[in-house]
């Protein structure tokens, strides 16, 4: 709390104080210590210090105290009269040994944190490890690993049991016990199946299924014996061995059945039933009505070897008559008489066949079908004559031929439409219709030009051509207004209005810190009440540490960052006026120095170990943070950091002490309201925490009111020693504190 010059003057004073009490000390002596002339206490064993209030212990290990005359008040986790005994809950069992708070080791047939968990090096199939290289097996099962199953009754005809009571028969065997063979496609009409794939038949069966039945005459003409001694005969075939041949419409006119369906037929007579007549001679346009008769159809005469057809009108243009009334045209001529002429396709629209593929159209149409209109006046501008003399223009034409363009929206102030929607405006105006004047500069930004050719700037911009950016809200500490509401803010300074004050020393998100519960995690993720590792005051010891205040987040701003590797490969990222604490070999002391004056000469804390720095590199980088925790540091990428930049313009160690009210309260609201209580909980999750950006804009009236007070307290000390001895102490102490200030 005072500076080394303080510390020492007080010592002094107190020295000469006590050499001119003569007997008297002061403070006075405690735990039955005694004072000596020359009014130093003279302390009993066990007790230490001026006033033999300082407990003496042998040793306290691993972060224990002394707490009375050999009595260690040990941490969390150890016991014993030097806190070197650590404590395992649950104790460590089967011979297990207690290695630090919380971690068993077991031996080799053990495992588990309280090493109650046997181990088998072959694992329990089926069952569960009850002692070391001990299975105890679940029902059903047997063997060292509980991997062979147990069928009560055996496995025949070469089966395998492959799980409790279940065989796994060989192929041609089924059952429980693989006793009862198998047919693949079963054994039919009453067969048995007697071996594998093996059927016994009964009477009139026979096959390997027993599926094929026994005639004993054979089935003839292709008959199938479908039954025992059944024949199934072909169509066209009947009798007991299918020899009888069947014609199902029977044989006319003296015909005789000699084949199934087949008749023999008498002369004159044919077909399968002997009902058609034959005539020797074809009858081409009659039928034949009896053997050797020919009765003819309408149209025809003639004699049966000579048949004429007749047409009678005649077959006109070449056309010859092939048919009674029907005459075969050439090509271009249709029917009735090959009078008619064929125009492909047809002529349209009143259009007359002239001549074969000739059409004769009238005045309004054209083309060889007559379906083209014809339009006297050409259509333009690719307009199409639809209709005899109408034209049909495209979109944005009109007029009978199309030649007059259309602006949907009229030309204004002496345009002329020269083309569909297009203005040829006069001079001073533009737009699509005209309407808009021309102003000079031109505006910008999405201004609009009015009629007394002045810019009219949209919201956000100002300026005659609206190039000037408006910044509603003002750029304070020297801002520069760039865009619309957005501000270029000087260095330190930062926000919409360059109200925010930028933040110090920042750690880059993306670098881990190590967690209590274990593992490890982003600093970008950490939240108040995360339980972390740090290293203690000496850099030589490990001790638990918590978050208690996010003092800047900044995840989507960029900055620069100093980015230190070691020899070893680790490597940490900060903002230039963030404290770290280095060994300097050339010293041979431990220091803070800012991060952008760390050299390679310098070494970093790994591990409390002290390692060479390989490569120092600085680039921009997105997302800086600065958490407070209860110890002042932080073990970042295994490597030693302070949570303090030196922007306030002091030391770590006074920044420490500083910020020990904000300790404090945190530990009483989390007393008070419970772990999951958040005293410094604010709305927003970016930016300087309020408390933070309260001390940057009162650092000069904070660090007067902190060394004020060192002051006061001082000033204090000194005026109670002068009225208590005001007689003896003036001079005596006068000189001492002169030889102090010399010293």
């Amino acid at each position: 709390m005072f500076a080394d010059g303080q510390k020492l003057q007080m010592q002094m004073s107190f020295c000469s104080l006590q050499r001119i009490s003569s007997g008297s000390c002061w403070p006075q002596c405690s735990n039955g210590a005694t004072c000596s002339s020359e009014g130093i206490c003279s302390c009993r064993t066990g007790w230490n210090g001026s006033d033999c209030t300082i407990p003496t212990c042998s040793r306290c290990l691993n972060n224990g105290s002394c707490s009375a005359p050999n009595q260690c008040s040990c941490m969390t986790g150890w016991t014993g009269s030097d806190c070197s005994i650590p404590i395992c809950l649950p104790s460590c069992q089967n011979n297990g040994s207690c290695i630090s708070p919380g971690v068993c080791k077991c031996t080799s047939n053990w495992m588990d944190s309280d090493c109650t968990t046997p181990i088998c090096s072959i694992p329990c199939s089926n069952g569960f490890c009850s002692n070391p290289e001990v299975c105890n097996c679940t029902a059903g099962w047997e063997g060292v690993s509980c991997q062979k199953p147990i069928c009560s009754k055996p496995c025949l005809n070469n089966g395998t049991c492959s799980s409790p009571n279940v065989c796994t028969c060989t192929s041609g065997w089924n059952g429980p016990d693989c006793s009862t063979p198998v047919c693949s496609n079963g054994c039919l009409n009453n067969g048995t199946c007697s071996s594998p794939n093996t059927c016994t038949c009964a009477s009139g069966w026979n096959g390997p299924d027993c599926a094929n039945p026994i005639c004993t005459s054979p089935c003839l003409n292709n008959g199938s014996c479908a039954a025992p001694n059944k024949c199934s005969c072909m169509s066209g075939w009947s009798g007991s061995d299918c020899s009888i041949p069947v014609c199902f419409s029977l044989c006319q006119n003296n015909g005789s059945c000699i084949s199934p369906g087949v008749c023999n037929c008498t002369s004159g007579w044919t077909d399968s039933h002997c009902t058609t007549p034959v005539c020797s001679t074809p009858c081409s346009n009659g039928i034949c009505s009896s053997p050797g008769v020919c009765t003819c159809t309408t149209g025809w005469k003639g004699q049966i070897a000579k048949l004429v057809p007749i047409c009678s009108e005649g077959c006109l243009n070449n056309g010859i008559c092939v048919s009674p009334e029907v005459c075969s045209c050439p090509t271009g001529w249709k029917q009735p008489n090959c009078a008619i002429a064929i125009c492909l396709p047809e002529c349209s629209n009143n259009g007359i066949c002239q001549s074969p593929g000739v059409c004769q159209c009238t005045a309004d149409w054209s083309g060889s079908d007559c379906k083209t209109p014809v339009c006297k006046a050409q259509c333009r501008n690719g307009a199409v004559c639809t209709s005899p003399g109408v034209c049909s223009c495209p979109s944005g034409w009109s007029g009978s031929t199309c030649e007059i363009p259309i602006c949907t929206t009229s030309c204004l102030n002496g345009g002329v439409c020269q083309s569909p929607d297009v203005c040829s405006c006069s001079s001073g105006w533009t737009g699509s219709n005209c309407k808009s004047p021309i102003c000079s500069p031109v505006c910008s930004n999405g201004g609009t030009c009015s009629s007394s050719r002045t810019c009219i700037c949209p919201t956000g911009w100002k300026g005659n051509d609206c190039t000037q950016p408006v910044c509603n809200q003002g750029c304070k500490n020297g801002g520069v207004c760039v865009t619309p509401g957005g501000c270029a803010c000087p260095r330190g300074w930062t926000g919409p209005d360059c109200g925010k004050q930028a933040g110090g020393g920042c750690y880059y998100g993306k670098d881990k810190i190590n967690l209590v519960e274990g593992g490890q995690r982003y600093i970008e993720k950490l939240k108040v009440g995360d339980r972390v590792w740090s290293l203690n005051i000496d850099e030589n010891s490990f001790i638990e540490d918590e978050i208690i205040l996010m003092m800047h987040n900044e995840p989507y701003q960029s900055d620069m960052f100093y980015t230190i590797e070691t020899i070893d490969g680790n490597e940490i990222s900060l903002t230039k006026t963030h404290n770290i604490p280095i060994y300097d070999p050339k010293t041979n002391q431990i220091k803070f120095l800012r991060a952008s004056k760390v050299t390679i000469k310098h070494h970093l804390i790994v591990f409390n170990r002290k390692v060479a720095i390989k490569n120092i590199t600085t680039a921009s980088r997105l997302g800086f943070f600065s958490p407070l925790t209860m110890s002042g540091s932080l073990f970042v990428n295994n490597i030693s950091t302070s949570v303090f930049s030196d922007s306030y313009g002091v030391s770590p160690n006074t920044l420490q002490r500083f910020f020990t009210p904000i300790r404090i309260y945190y530990r009483f609201m989390k007393w008070y309201f419970g772990n999951d209580y958040n005293p410094f909980e604010t709305h927003s999750e970016e930016g300087l925490h309020p408390i933070i950006q309260y001390l940057k804009q009162n650092t000069l009236m904070c660090k007067f009111i902190y060394y004020g007070l060192q002051n006061i307290v001082l000033l204090m000390i000194f005026y109670m020693v002068y009225k208590y001895y005001p007689t003896n102490i003036s001079v005596p102490f006068y000189k001492t504190f002169m030889r102090s200030d010399n010293v």
